[in-house]
C-alpha cells in the first residue's frame, strides 16, 4: 500500500486520531501511515493539531444563551410587524412616470402605425418609384409568360 492512488483519504487519518474506526481499519491505516511518507507527514500535522487543540481552556458563559438570542429573535419580529403606516396616496403619485412613459409609448406607436398603414409617403408612392426593384430594368422589355401585366411588351 505504498502507492500515493491507495493511500487513504484525510477523513480516515483524522477518524484514526478521534478513535472512530474499528480494530481492522485502525490497523490498516496505521500500517500505511508508517510506511508512506506523504501520509506519515499528514498524521503528524493533524496529531501536532489535535495537540495544540487539547491544551486550550474550554470557553465558558456562564449562562444559557437560548432565551436571550429568544428575546432577540422575538423583538425584532415585533419591530418589523409594527411598522410606519403609509399614506395612501404616497404611491399614486409614484406610479405617475410610468404611467406618462407608457402613454407616450402606446401613443407614439399608433401615429406611426397609422401613418404607415393608412396613406404614408410610402404607402403613396407611385409604382414607377417601386419599379427600380422589379425583375426587368426600367425600359427593359419583357417578353414570355413570367412577365408581369403591368409591364411593357
Amino acid at each position: 500500500m505504498t502507492e500515493r492512488d491507495e493511500c487513504p483519504r484525510i477523513e480516515a487519518l483524522s477518524a484514526f486520531l478521534d478513535d472512530a474506526l474499528d480494530s481492522a481499519e485502525r490497523a490498516e491505516v496505521a500500517s500505511h501511515a508508517a510506511a508512506c511518507p506523504v501520509c506519515g507527514a499528514a498524521f503528524a500535522r493533524l496529531d501536532a493539531l489535535r495537540a495544540d487543540f487539547a491544551v486550550l481552556p474550554a470557553p465558558r458563559v456562564g449562562f444559557d444563551l437560548a432565551p436571550a438570542v429568544g428575546e432577540r429573535i422575538r423583538a425584532a419580529g415585533r419591530a418589523r410587524a409594527v411598522g410606519p403606516a403609509r399614506a395612501p396616496g404616497r404611491r399614486a403619485w409614484q406610479r405617475l412616470p410610468l404611467a406618462l412613459g407608457s402613454a407616450a409609448a402606446l401613443g407614439a406607436g399608433a401615429f406611426l402605425g397609422a401613418f404607415l398603414v393608412a396613406g404614408g409617403a410610402a404607402a403613396m408612392r407611385p409604382a414607377v418609384e417601386m419599379s427600380a426593384f422589379a425583375t426587368v430594368p426600367p425600359g427593359g422589355l419583357c417578353v414570355g409568360p413570367a412577365c408581369d401585366a403591368g409591364m411593357p411588351r
